[in-house]
């Protein structure tokens, strides 16, 4: 197993504007917003990390939702950083950024 290394936050940002870049493009697919709220968006992330395996950051984001889903899915992801329950790795410089539950230490 390749070693992990802490996600520097340039390349956060980098994976970040990709999905932007996507969601802009199928904006014009977005039929009506509804209301998104950062709390069950971190449940929905925290549910399809249950399982312990690493989740490829990109594959976090519903492109269709647009720059607003893409927003409160990385405010999500961030809020869940900051409370501790997610690991955030690459296996190497610039690489692909992944995220898993994080892992009780008792």
């Amino acid at each position: 197993e390749a070693p992990l290394i802490d996600v520097p936050l340039a390349d956060l940002a980098f994976a970040l504007s990709e999905v932007i870049r996507r969601a802009e493009q199928s904006q014009a697919h977005l039929i009506k917003f509804e209301e998104l709220s950062t709390r069950e968006r971190m449940s929905d992330v925290l549910e399809r990390i249950s399982n312990g395996e690493f989740v490829v950051f990109n594959q976090l984001f519903s492109i269709e939702e647009g720059k607003i889903g893409v927003v409160v899915t990385f405010l999500a992801i961030m809020e869940l950083l900051k409370e501790r329950l997610v690991d955030i790795v690459q296996n190497e410089l610039f690489g692909s950024i992944h995220l898993r539950l994080k892992k009780n230490e008792f």
